[in-house]
This record gives C-alpha cells, sequence and structure tokens, in this order.
C-alpha cells in the first residue's frame, strides 16, 4: 500500500476535530500531504506544533500565501505527490479504509457514489470525491483547466463540478473503475467548510454545474484548436 497518499486542505479548522481526522488517515503508514489554506497565524502555528509533537516523516505540511480555495489548493497539494494514486480527505472527516486492490484500477469509488453520469441524472445524489481513489494524473486533470468553476467556487460546491467532470472523463477515456466493496469514509457533515459561504439552492446549483462543464469544455476545445492553428 504503498503507492498511494493521502490529500487533505486544511482551513482553520478546530484542531480537536483536525486531530480525529488525521489520526485516521496516520494508521495507514502513507504518504500525507497537508494543504494548510493561508489560515490564521493561530491556528498555522497550533497546527504546526501540533505535527511537530507527533514527529512523523510521512507527513509534509504544504503552506499557501494566499487563501487559494479549495480547487487551487488541491492543486497546489498534487505538487508535493510523488506516488501514482491518491485518495483526498476533507478536514473534518474520516479515512476509515483503503481499498486493498487500488492498484488494478484508474479509479475506486466509494459505496454511496454514482458511477456514471446518466446514472447521476437519475439521481441527482452520490458526488463526493473525498475518499475516491484514483491516479494522481487523473486527479491533476480533472482539478486542471476549470476556469469558469473557480469564479463561482464559494457558492456552489467544488465537489459537485469535478466529480461530474470524473464521470465524464471516465467515460471518454475509457478508463477502468470499481467500488470499494466496503464503508471507506465517514462523512461528518458540518464539523467544517473550507468556504463559508451562502450556498445556491440544490436545483440551481446542479443547473448550473452542467452549464459550467459544457463552458469548460468549449473552451478547452478551443484553445486546443488554437494550439494546432
Amino acid at each position: 500500500m504503498k503507492n498511494i497518499s493521502i490529500l487533505i486542505t486544511y482551513h482553520n479548522m478546530d484542531l480537536k476535530i483536525f486531530k480525529e481526522t488525521l489520526q485516521s488517515c496516520i494508521k495507514f503508514k502513507v504518504p500525507i500531504i497537508i494543504v494548510n489554506d493561508f489560515s490564521t497565524k493561530k491556528n498555522t502555528s497550533a497546527l504546526k506544533k501540533y505535527l511537530k509533537n507527533l514527529d512523523l516523516d510521512n507527513i509534509t505540511l504544504a503552506n499557501t500565501s494566499k487563501n487559494l480555495y479549495i480547487t487551487d489548493a488541491i492543486l497546489f497539494g498534487l505538487n508535493y505527490i510523488k506516488t501514482d494514486y491518491t485518495v483526498r480527505v476533507d478536514q473534518d472527516d474520516l479515512l476509515l479504509d483503503i481499498y486493498e486492490n487500488f492498484s488494478n484500477y484508474d479509479i475506486v469509488f466509494r459505496k454511496s457514489n454514482c458511477t456514471s453520469y446518466n446514472e447521476w441524472l437519475l439521481k441527482r445524489n452520490g458526488i463526493p470525491l473525498t475518499g475516491v481513489i484514483m491516479k494522481t494524473k487523473i486527479l491533476k486533470q480533472i482539478y486542471e483547466n476549470s476556469p469558469f468553476m473557480k469564479t463561482i467556487e464559494k457558492i456552489i460546491p467544488e465537489d459537485l463540478y469535478h466529480f461530474l467532470k470524473l464521470l465524464i472523463f471516465k467515460e471518454t477515456e475509457s478508463l477502468t473503475s470499481i467500488i470499494a466493496p466496503s464503508q471507506v469514509y465517514l462523512y461528518r457533515p458540518n464539523l467544517g467548510n473550507m468556504n463559508k459561504t451562502k450556498r445556491l439552492k440544490k436545483e440551481c446549483r446542479q443547473q448550473l454545474v452542467q452549464e459550467l462543464l459544457i463552458l469548460d469544455k468549449l473552451l478547452d476545445e478551443n484553445y486546443n484548436i488554437i494550439k494546432k492553428e
């Protein structure tokens, strides 16, 4: 299980809660990247002190020089990852397990996930990216080239956008996948939120995300055409 890293984005989280999150990850004895997304001096100091006392070689703290928000914070953290696979963990959740045979697939979904875009269109649910294991290069591709998403990240969950992008990418690139047979992740709602802002209603943000996916795809295609010319 050495070819996988855990990526955690941190921003002013209650340290007591974050300790529980980190302890749930430490037991797997794999590289852990913590992106401190420009937390306050007080929270940053407390986090550094805690990590220093842990004294673990497999934990890397990556500090940003400004508040990037989740999309860019994840891209920032990916620069520190050297393994072929990555699993994302939110700062207030718990990682329960890592599917043993993850290296046989491009993506390992959680039990609660939709695994195709058509399935999501029917359910309109099952979209969290946290706890999903995937090849690091795929995760990077999912989070790159999302200009329209970045402009409204404060009002809609980035997970919704990037998970749907992953489902489309999975189908167009014929990626292999499996659903983890056991519960691998515990979502703990409302304990911490990287972006404490007013969110759009569910139906509005779903429609908006679908439109954003179309816009970003058109922009990417046009960019590639220009590049070829």
